[in-house]
This record gives C-alpha cells, structure tokens and sequence, in this order.
C-alpha cells in the first residue's frame, strides 16, 4: 500500500518539476507556457486525485478473493452447526441468486451440512416511485424478519447471510429463543450478537478479526486458511 502511494507522490512531484523546468527555459510569457502550466496542473490534478480516491491502492480484495472468503465463511459455519442434517440460509431476497450467497451455500456444502435450503427475506414495504434504488438488506425491518422465521421449520438450522436489521432490538428472536439453534454470518453489529449470544439467543456468529491484514490482496483457497484471514467464529 505504502509503495503506491510514494508512486502517487512521484506523479505530483514530476509534475511540478516538469513546470519549474519550463519557466526556466521559457521565461517569457508566451502560449507555451500558459498552455504547458495547463498541463502541468492537470498531470497533477490526476495524481492526486489517484493519490486520494485509491485510484493506485490496490484493490482491498479481488473478486475471486471474495468468492474465496464467502465460501470459507460458509464452510466455518457448516462445521460448527451441530445438527448436520439441514440448514435454512436466510439472505436479503434479492441476493438469492448472487456469487456471494451461492458461494456461502456451497461452504456450508462442505463443512458437512447435508441439505441447504435458501430463503429470501423481502422488506414488507415497497419503494416510492421515482426514489433512488436501495438494496433489500437495507430496507429489511424486524417486522420482515419476524413474518419469515415465523413461516421457518424447526427442524433445521437456522443461517443467517444477511445483516442485523436497524430495528432488531424488536425482532422476536431477541425477545425469545428460537425454536432452532441460529447462527449468524454477517457482523455488522458484533456487539449486540455477543449479547445475543451471551443470553442463548443464537450459537455462534462470524466477526471480523482483531488484528487481521485487511490489505492483504492474495487469498487462500483453502478455507481455513481463508478464514483466519479475516475472521474469527465466536460462540
């Protein structure tokens, strides 16, 4: 990371070389320097640009990167699920037929869990016409919630690919445990899932590791391995 930034230092620092170099060998005004002293600024102007908006960061992660890690995460919870038999995977519904969700469905695939079986969460209430797309996970309510876990059999373990909602302090689940064992996938509140924990309202959950090398661009393929990378299972 260090050394693409140096490179977007060096573009900036030519670049006001390049125009010292000019007015001293055009000292009088003149189109040729009003015109090089334009395209000096602009050189410049994309360095930093590069330099600020990560343009020459690598990427934080590859996309088979991703695909790696979704799968691992998948893999980690299908081998902490005590019940081996069957898993529901509750994901934003209109995630179903991504990478990232058929990449965890195949992990759990591997850790051992014998039948997954996918079920989308809708948010109860429908955009107002005209107002800019927004995602279903971050529309999802605790009432959206409540409505599938209700419909949800019991005798399977309960995943959860999707984040917390804004309101889950009211979904039931938080009131009362589930009459299956739940575990959660995406930490976007690690706090409140160790609370949940603590109380016995899910089993185990997936958080991001303290410590983990964040910028590391290159990515395991084996599952462990890229687990360990970025997460830890806490239960």
């Amino acid at each position: 990371m260090i050394s693409y930034s140096i490179i977007g230092v060096l573009w900036v620092a030519c670049a006001w070389l390049w125009l010292r170099k000019l007015r001293r060998q055009h000292p009088s005004p003149g189109l040729l320097r009003p015109a090089a002293a334009t395209l000096a600024i602009i050189v410049g102007s994309c360095g930093l640009a590069a330099l600020w908006g990560g343009w020459l960061s690598p990427a934080a992660i590859t996309d088979n990167g991703r695909m790696r890690l979704d799968y691992a995460r998948g893999y980690k919870a299908g081998q902490q699920i005590e019940t081996k038999t069957t898993a529901l995977l509750f994901c934003a519904a209109d995630e179903a037929d991504t990478l990232r969700i058929r990449n965890i469905r195949d992990g759990l695939t591997a850790g051992g869990i014998k039948e997954v079986i996918l079920s989308g969460i809708e948010p109860g209430k429908k955009l107002p016409p005209g107002s800019d797309e927004v995602s279903d996970s971050c529309r999802l309510t605790a009432k959206d919630f409540d409505r599938v876990i209700q419909e949800a059999r019991d005798d399977a373990a309960w995943v959860f690919a999707v984040e917390l909602p804004r309101d889950f302090g009211r979904m039931r689940l938080w009131k009362k445990s589930a009459p299956a064992p739940v575990y959660w996938l995406e930490s976007n509140d690690p706090a409140a899932l160790r609370q949940a924990l603590a109380s016995g309202r899910i089993r185990g959950f997936c958080a991001l590791r303290s410590g983990a090398a964040l910028d590391q661009t290159i990515i395991s393929s084996d599952p462990e391995t890229a687990f360990q990378s970025r997460y830890e299972w806490i239960q």
